[in-house]
């Protein structure tokens, strides 16, 4: 499976790239951003897409149909988080390449460009 870390209320699982991965490829940069995710969004796994609510500046599940800033991608969780009571630290990848398959929304994911382009996210690989 890869290397397990833990800590700070998430855990993340480096699982490589392929199928059974989030990321698509090895791709030449991953950047990660520290977030906070807005207590309420409940458990959360890896693989998460993630909405920027701009009047707060936590992070929710991305929604196409908000209108509060969750409706851009801005990032793809990195580790898996329990926000049901509270908020929690945790961390997004804000470039790479993301194997759709593996990815979760609450709507229907497209494969394309996000993000000005930072994020890819893949059919196939």
């Amino acid at each position: 499976i890869g290397d397990i870390f833990m800590g700070s209320g998430m855990t993340y699982v480096g699982y490589g790239y392929g199928e059974q991965s989030i990321f698509a490829d090895m791709h030449g940069t991953l950047e990660l951003s520290d977030i906070t995710i807005l207590s309420g969004e409940g458990v959360l796994t890896a693989g998460t897409c993630l909405g920027m609510i701009e009047s707060s500046g936590k992070y929710a599940k991305w929604d196409t149909s908000a209108s509060d800033g969750r409706q851009n991608l801005k990032g793809i969780l990195g580790c898996d988080v329990d926000a049901t009571s509270s908020d929690v630290n945790a961390f997004m990848y804000i470039h790479g390449a993301f194997n759709k398959a593996q990815l979760s929304a609450d709507q229907a994911i497209t494969a394309g460009s996000y993000a000005y382009g930072s994020i890819v996210i893949k059919e196939e690989f």
